[in-house]
């Protein structure tokens, strides 16, 4: 579904207002994933040119069809066989500008280079997180992709835990989160799936192996997907078989603590508030220690996004933004588990988007 045009005009507009706040007269976006959020181009080779009372779109000839499909609110160059910076320049674009930012995290240092080499008359100004505060603040249409993803991640997790079963190996769980999200209508995984069986939760990140699924074993789960480039995220775990008393109480103990921490959720607070918070509800159990990581982060065209949710974050909740809230327990190993939802954040309070159980499901 395409971007309604009045969005795209005023993610323009903002990123204008902000170009004047840092004395710039045009600026060269690159990341394909701002491309799309600023012009509705979902190819992966493309560059806006956005000066403050118009725009150019240079891209080469794979995607010339496409870019005049998707395109709006810039004019569309099509380069030969130059490179883009040489298709930039070919069409005077630059004209008499004097100052023009470009993404210090999406160019390479060598295409810096050559653009300083072809555009001498231009003053090229490294700038950084100029896009990235823009998007945080999810629209009516990004909120109802996210809502989406998570619908169909959703689903799929309960498919794929009906068809545990012994001897089924975190790879096939995995591929079958792949493919099912795919069937299901979703673009494509926001990430490779995660997918531990037993000891092997206690990896955070853990990547799937040819690890086979016993009985009294506990399961890991966290899949996303993608829908009109948006993203999904969420993590759940299961008991397969009976399993020791204390993994129940631990379990229970962490998604108390989540469970609270979500109520917490509030604009206008701190993100280290909350990171801090359910510390020291884990820390009541002796548990804080195994959590290893940020509670959660942003989500949106990109799987980890600002805000980030932690300690080390100056940044505040704003109504709009979409986070995750992902504390986990890690005993290495031993015993891993994490519960993770995605969580909007309103004027006064907040929604948990994500509905599936979190109690420890038990098989």
């Amino acid at each position: 579904m395409p971007t309604p045009s009045v969005e795209l005009a005023n993610r323009v507009t903002a990123l204008r207002s902000a170009m004047r706040r840092v004395d710039l007269d045009g600026m060269l976006i690159t990341s394909p994933k701002n491309v799309r959020y600023l012009c509705g181009f979902t190819g992966s080779n493309g560059w806006l040119l956005l000066k403050h009372r118009s725009s150019v779109f240079v891209t080469d000839s794979r995607y010339k069809e496409q870019a005049t499909e998707e395109l709006q609110h810039a004019r569309i160059v099509v380069a030969g066989k130059e490179r883009l910076s040489e298709a930039l320049l070919r069409t005077r674009a630059l004209g008499n500008l004097s100052v023009i930012g470009f993404e210090a995290d999406s160019l390479a240092y060598d295409t810096v280079r050559t653009l300083r080499r072809l555009f001498k008359s231009v003053k090229l100004r490294a700038i950084s997180n100029i896009v990235e505060p823009l998007r945080q603040i999810k629209s009516p249409s990004e909120l109802d992709a996210i809502r989406k993803a998570i619908r169909i991640s959703e689903k799929v997790l309960a498919e794929v835990i009906n068809d545990l079963r012994p001897g089924v190996s975190e790879r096939d769980v995995a591929a079958d989160i792949t493919w099912k999200q795919r069937r299901a209508g979703a673009d494509g995984d926001a990430f490779p799936p995660l997918v531990l069986f037993g000891r092997r939760c206690s990896l955070v990140h853990g990547q799937p192996s040819s690890a086979t699924l016993s009985n009294r074993q506990v399961v890991l789960i966290d899949l996303g997907c993608r829908v009109d480039g948006y993203c999904s995220d969420l993590t759940r775990m299961v008991a397969f078989g009976r399993i020791p008393a204390a993994i129940h109480e631990m379990y229970a103990t962490l998604l108390s603590a989540q469970k609270r921490t979500r109520e917490e959720i509030r604009a206008g607070t701190p993100t280290a508030y909350y990171d801090e918070f359910i510390r020291q509800e884990l820390d009541q159990s002796g548990l804080s220690r195994y959590f290893a990581h940020a509670l959660g982060h942003g989500i949106g065209l990109d799987i980890h996004e600002t805000p980030l949710v932690s300690s080390r974050s100056n940044a505040c909740l704003a109504a709009g933004h979409v986070i995750t809230i992902e504390p986990g327990i890690y005993i290495p190993g031993e015993i891993g588990m994490r519960i993770e939802d995605d969580v909007l954040v309103t004027r006064d309070r907040s929604e948990t988007l994500t509905t599936f159980p979190r109690e420890l499901i038990a098989l």
